[in-house]
């Protein structure tokens, strides 16, 4: 006589099993964010699967290296931790270790009525230092068979993450060893150079431009250019490099007409002005409002440049 479950049995059965599966899987996420080595260890002997997903589809990998556990990290990729598994975004192990903290998209809306007196964060021109042993890691991955163009679903790169936070050692690493330099974002456009711009790191922008980063791409929306963000946030130095290399200097945006002076005046960026009209900007251009960079600018300062220079005649 053959005995039968029924269905619903059936069901409770597997439905226990993927909760036992699915909790010591979560387990094992939780030893590699606290960094416990021993018990990573533990739960990987008793058969919990390396690759196990939690509810963002990161695996232990992912949030090892998150966590700034390199050794776990290691420890998981010798175990057979798949080096490329993409998380719910599709953002790899690698994108991870190229990056600190959650990245926020840097490039904001454009307009010419923000407020002067209110500039956008100004960030230092300084390029960051990687924590220690991270770029040691990311050469580990990449060793390991780490893609090193492999980007997420916006097709955002490591070199992107690397350049997002002016990891300069990391991005020439990257750079060097084949990273596409000027990878698009499928969203907007933006390149590593973008990202590097908008954060004023100063080593890692001249990196890029060394490698043949195109200078005057444009955002696909509103065709905003690497020199407008220089000029609008702030970063002379920048600012000389991109035209160093060529940058045009009177670009324009496509939906206001708005140009890099414009925005420098209008966000009180004297330095950036002063460069900007040595270098032969276009003082009298007009946005789609008719507004110059004088009517732009309320800085006492800028406008006395302005003047100087021949706007407003």
């Amino acid at each position: 006589m053959k005995y039968t479950l029924s269905l619903s049995i059936l069901l409770v059965v597997t439905i226990s099993v993927i909760s036992i599966s699915t909790a010591r899987g979560l387990s094992l996420h939780e030893a590699a964010k606290a960094g416990d080595l021993d018990k990573v260890k533990q739960l990987i002997a008793t058969g919990v699967d390396v690759d196990a997903k939690d509810t963002d589809q990161k695996t232990p990998l992912h949030t090892a290296i998150w966590s700034g556990h390199f050794e776990i990290a290691k420890y998981l990729v010798d175990k057979g931790a798949d080096v490329n598994a993409p998380g719910k975004t599709g953002a790899t192990p690698l994108m991870y270790a190229c990056r600190a903290g959650t990245i926020t998209m840097l490039m904001q809306p454009f307009s010419t009525t923000a407020k002067a007196e209110t500039p956008p964060p100004l960030v230092s021109e300084s390029d960051s230092s990687p924590y220690d042993g991270q770029l040691e890691f990311v050469q580990y991955l990449v060793e390991k068979g780490a893609r090193v163009n492999l980007g997420n679903e916006d097709n955002s790169t490591p070199l992107h993450q690397a350049s997002d936070f002016g990891y300069v050692e990391i991005t020439r690493y990257l750079l060097a060893i084949g990273a596409n330099v000027d990878a698009k974002t499928k969203s907007e456009g933006a390149t590593a150079l973008f990202g590097a711009t908008v954060g004023g790191y100063v080593k890692t922008v001249e990196s890029l431009l060394d490698k043949g980063a195109d200078v005057n791409l444009g955002t696909y929306e509103d065709g905003v250019t690497p020199l407008m963000l220089a000029a609008s946030r702030g970063h002379p130095q920048v600012v000389r490099l991109l035209l160093k290399k060529g940058a045009y200097i009177d670009p324009r945006t496509i939906k206001d007409s708005i140009t890099p002076l414009m925005l420098a005046a209008n966000h009180g960026h004297a330095p950036v002005v002063r460069l900007l009209l040595e270098k032969g900007a276009d003082v009298n251009l007009k946005d789609k409002s008719g507004n110059d960079a004088l009517k732009l600018s309320t800085d006492p300062d800028i406008i006395e440049m302005l003047k100087k220079a021949g706007a407003g005649m």
